[in-house]
């Protein structure tokens, strides 16, 4: 931990920080992200890089708004290209990857960052996220937690999000940067690696807002699966990696069975449904995988194509007493069947506006 003493007054040393943005095609959004960040007033040396794959809306004509940017805009073979290319010219202390659509809540750079200072031996600090729903205004909030980040827990209690996570340069020293084998998974690929070796921290703060729309790249379900189960294979797999974790054949039955549940497309519904009434009635999963099957038939709709309406929500409503999750769910299920609903939002209030101000 880094300070000034000036007499009785101490005044604290911020290391510099490198944001990188990947984008394409992200104009409708790419300002508020950029404005997110300009306006966090960090006191470290700020560094914002956007790699651009060539974007042919208007991406570009903002960028040329804000000279303290560096970017550029040329075909790349898509996310992991165009981070690892952001990487190679950044200078921060720390880093941190922001979709082009998404957005950092007020104060986030000065949370995250002084617990990595008061924390010196963790390398990937995380914090809690709001979901903004396509509307613009309808939103969530995750839950807030505090608890150490591991490889397993990534597995099979919450996910880092890429939105909310800043990390130590020192651990791409140590594995390298994203893969491109891994797909739509490649930030979580970067976390999963890393915690092999380093500690990671969740804070219990809203840092950013992630933001829902048809277009996103994480739509790809169906790449979800196949590169998570790629992820925790390869890594078993290399020496390098292996020799720090391996899964028992029962553990990795209960990451695989969420993952297939969790990112179980809409089309395969009936499958999905099969799957769920397996795991539930058979001794092989744990009672958290259990949980899992019963909060995703809630918040993802599963029940839609086999009960009436007003039947799924008496069923999620069941399911999820927490009224923030109840709300979620309600959020998920109403828009997956096309319903014009008015959200009455329960839970934390969030000024997810505040980069307007």
């Amino acid at each position: 931990m880094r300070f000034i003493f000036l007499g009785a007054s101490i005044i604290m040393n911020w290391p510099s920080l490198s944001i990188i943005i990947p984008s394409f095609n992200q104009g409708a959004y790419i300002e508020r992200t950029i404005l997110s960040i300009l306006k966090q007033n960090y006191e470290g040396e700020l560094e914002i890089i956007v790699s651009d794959g060539g974007s042919k809306d208007k991406t570009v004509e903002i960028l040329k708004k804000y000279p303290q940017i560096i970017w550029w805009s040329k075909p790349d073979r898509g996310y992991v290209d165009a981070v690892t290319k952001a990487i190679a010219v950044a200078k921060g202390e720390i880093l941190a990857i922001q979709s082009s659509d998404d957005f950092y809540l007020r104060d986030a750079f000065k949370i995250s960052i002084k617990e990595l200072i008061d924390n010196p031996d963790v390398a990937i600090i995380t914090g809690c996220d709001v979901q903004l729903m396509p509307d613009m205004n309808s939103y969530y909030t995750s839950e807030l937690i505090s608890s150490e980040v591991t490889p397993y827990s990534i597995l099979t209690k919450r996910m880092i999000g890429q939105h909310c996570t800043f990390f130590r340069r020192i651990i791409l020293d140590k594995i390298g940067g994203l893969r491109e084998e891994v797909d739509v998974c490649a930030d979580i690929d970067l976390w999963y690696r890393a915690l092999h070796f380093f500690k990671g921290k969740f804070i219990p703060f809203y840092t950013a807002v992630y933001q829902n729309h048809p277009n996103q790249r994480t739509k790809i379900l169906d790449t979800w699966y196949s590169g998570l189960v790629k992820m925790v294979e390869s890594c078993e797999s290399d020496p390098f990696y292996g020799s720090q974790l391996r899964f028992s054949e029962r553990e990795r039955k209960n990451i695989y069975a969420r993952f297939e549940v969790g990112l179980g497309k809409q089309p395969e519904q009936e499958q999905l449904l099969v799957k769920m009434t397996q795991i539930l009635e058979s001794e092989d999963y744990t009672q958290e995988t259990k949980e899992f099957v019963h909060s995703t038939l809630a918040h993802r709709g599963y029940l839609s194509r086999h009960l009436e309406k007003e039947k799924i929500a008496d069923k999620l409503i069941q399911i999820l007493t927490d009224g923030n999750l109840v709300n979620r769910a309600k959020i998920k299920l109403y828009q997956a069947m096309g319903i014009p609903q008015n959200y009455v939002f329960k839970g934390p209030q969030i000024d997810i506006n505040w980069w307007k101000k």
